[in-house]
């Protein structure tokens, strides 16, 4: 499967035969990192193609809570729910995680794509498929998994075990506010926090330095309870 779980992040995908057809169907469009590029409501007249980059797909509540769908990379379309179903506007967020550039195909040429070529008709129907994948993913995930549990799960799938303190603790690969765990495993900050405070009493975590440390032992032990 072609998608990072621990942050919902589709691989990059080449296909020089697709993206021939959409370079030569498309308007480009060069978007900087960190740029908030769509917000709900924003009208949709196009179906995107991520020539290069990386963007990030969300929703956000009054409060401000967010909650990533998925992060798009190189070979993958956004928009194309909302151009099937006729839907005038985005729902989401998108925000170019990386400096990204994007192919823009109008409505006109994308039907007469999907209508006439097989190659982008597949293309589109397989990144529904993968988006219907991760958002199953993401139900099961919030549905049966307690909030401390999709904490545990997120941490150790982030550990190096080419990083061990004495043997018995092990880093995680990435620094992660606990604001930047809440999006990614669908929690609010203030449930972040309070479950890792009791994670580090129960001795599963260490925070040293501002950074997370796993035990050893009892991530072994976690890990051997899920097989």
């Amino acid at each position: 499967m072609e998608i990072n779980k621990r942050n919902l992040t589709f691989s990059p995908s080449e296909n020089k035969e697709l993206e021939d057809i959409i370079e030569k169907n498309s308007t480009v469009l060069r978007i900087p990192q960190k740029k908030i590029f769509m917000y709900p409501g924003e009208s949709l007249n196009h179906i995107y193609y991520i020539k290069d980059g990386r963007t990030r797909h969300y929703m956000a509540d009054p409060n401000g809570t967010e909650k990533i769908l998925y992060v798009l990379t190189k070979g993958w379309f956004f928009g194309e729910a909302a151009f099937v179903l006729d839907y005038a506007e985005t729902s989401l967020y998108s925000k170019a995680e990386t400096d990204s550039t994007l192919y823009l195909i109008d409505r006109t040429k994308a039907m007469d794509l999907l209508d006439n070529n097989r190659l982008f008709r597949e293309a589109i129907m397989r990144c529904f498929a993968f988006k219907t994948m991760i958002l199953r993913y993401e139900i099961e995930n919030i549905i049966f998994n307690p909030a401390k549990d999709r904490i545990k799960r997120f941490l150790c799938v982030n550990i190096s075990h080419d990083s061990v303190d004495n043997y018995n603790w092990i880093d995680i690969n990435s620094e992660y506010t606990h604001y930047e765990i809440g999006v990614l495993i669908g929690c609010t900050r203030v449930t972040v926090s309070k479950m890792i405070n009791e994670l580090i009493k129960e001795g599963f975590i260490r925070v040293v330095n501002n950074k997370i440390q796993v035990n050893k032992k009892k991530y072994y032990d976690y890990i051997n309870q899920q097989d």
